[in-house]
């Protein structure tokens, strides 16, 4: 039975083109996995868990409630881009932290939009 239901059956399903839209500017870093070069943290309250694979897109804008990928001071970390009366900000870290000003030569920047979140089960 299962012989005939896959005989002739080709997978269509392409990850690159269901994830990467923009090669150039596509990256995927592992939570909490390469430490050397991105040390992503798990981030409980962004729905994120250590061995997620996190797909970034530069090239992106980022858009209201969307994952981005920050950097601030001097280290990556995941945050939630929001605005509010014409002002950007993200939210980063826990539930009680306090909304970051996006603002030029500011203490937070954008480094790339979290377009896909990949986990094993």
């Amino acid at each position: 039975m299962w012989k005939d239901f896959f005989e002739g059956y080709t997978n269509p399903l392409s990850l690159d083109a269901l994830f990467v839209h923009n090669p150039a500017s596509t990256f995927f870093i592992e939570v909490e996995g390469d430490k050397e070069n991105f040390d992503i943290g798990e981030n409980i309250f962004l729905g994120i868990h250590a061995g997620d694979v996190l797909t970034i897109d530069r090239a992106l804008t980022p858009t209201l409630g969307r994952l981005v990928l920050a950097v601030r001071d001097g280290a990556f970390t995941l945050c939630r881009f929001t605005e509010h009366e014409g002002q950007q900000f993200l939210i980063c870290g826990s539930e009680s932290s306090t909304a970051l000003a996006l603002e030029d030569g500011g203490e937070v920047s954008i480094w790339g939009v979290v377009s896909a979140v990949s986990r094993k089960v």
